[in-house]
């Protein structure tokens, strides 16, 4: 088998038999190997610090739900959907600053309206109170108003409450469950913290203006316009938006503030 390459097609459980033909000097023979293919997951990169206050939070930021912890130490972090919750990652923390483990569920903040958030998974879809009368957390393709989130923070213990008709609402961590899940209760639980990704590089900019920027690295813009150069003729150069808001590292862009934005964060992503 030296030298042999095997591709795995999908994730699951895979038998591989290998066999030795009888020979004049020695008895063939057969043995079977299991091996496990898992899903890749990525490492988190960057620093993760404690919110302490919901008015620092805007859409587009990342954050990490978290059991709300004081001491230094193990802490429990929010980690892929199961049926009706989210399972539990082992991560660490230090004073303010986290250290999540692969696994750990990454949330984007999408505005939702009347200062209120949706909490966006790395597949696309949005967290969701998916039941009146049971602990149920799930995800969705669409912002419904149970995927609205009102955010609020005291002394690091974050209250994150759905705005829809259903009332178990509240994202709590559950200590008590075999094994612990984080999901949605009407009361009781345990606290829960949220941890944010602070950018990679901030540059203060004024309203109005345009600006030029090189990044060395790949990374992704908060708070303006992104563009980029499509052509040019012999008297003028045009440019395309980029969306995304996504950037090649070594390349020139133009960017040109939002309105009201008087720094630009850029998170690394290469």
């Amino acid at each position: 088998l030296a030298g042999t390459v095997i591709t795995a097609n999908a994730v699951g459980t895979a038998t591989i038999t290998a066999t030795i033909a009888t020979a004049a000097d020695y008895m063939g023979t057969t043995k079977d190997f299991t091996v496990t293919i898992k899903e890749y997951v990525a490492p988190i990169s960057g620093i993760w610090e404690l919110v302490t206050d919901a008015s620092t939070l805007k859409a587009g930021d990342k954050v990490i739900v978290a059991q709300y912890v004081e001491t230094d130490g193990a802490i429990y972090t929010m980690g892929v959907q199961k049926a009706n919750n989210r399972d539990v990652v082992e991560s660490s923390v230090s004073n303010t600053t986290l250290t999540p483990t692969m696994g750990t569920t990454v949330l984007t903040l999408v505005d939702a309206g009347n200062g209120t958030f949706a909490l966006q998974v790395d597949n696309g879809k949005y967290l969701y109170a998916a039941s009146n009368t049971s602990n149920h957390l799930k995800e969705t393709a669409t912002i419904n108003d149970n995927a609205k989130w009102s955010v609020s923070v005291t002394d690091g213990k974050a209250s994150v409450v759905a705005q829809g008709a259903n009332t178990h609402n509240t994202i709590r961590f559950n200590k008590s469950n075999n094994p612990k899940i984080f999901s949605c209760y009407e009361s009781g639980q345990q606290d829960i913290a949220l941890y944010k990704k602070m950018p990679d590089y901030t540059r203060d900019v004024r309203q109005g203006y345009y600006g030029t920027i090189c990044l060395p690295n790949g990374g992704v813009m908060v708070g303006a316009s992104i563009f980029e150069i499509a052509y040019k003729d012999a008297s003028k150069i045009y440019f395309d938006e980029i969306v995304s808001g996504k950037m090649e590292a070594g390349i020139p862009y133009i960017f040109l503030p939002n309105e009201g934005v008087t720094e630009l964060e850029v998170y690394y992503t290469d």
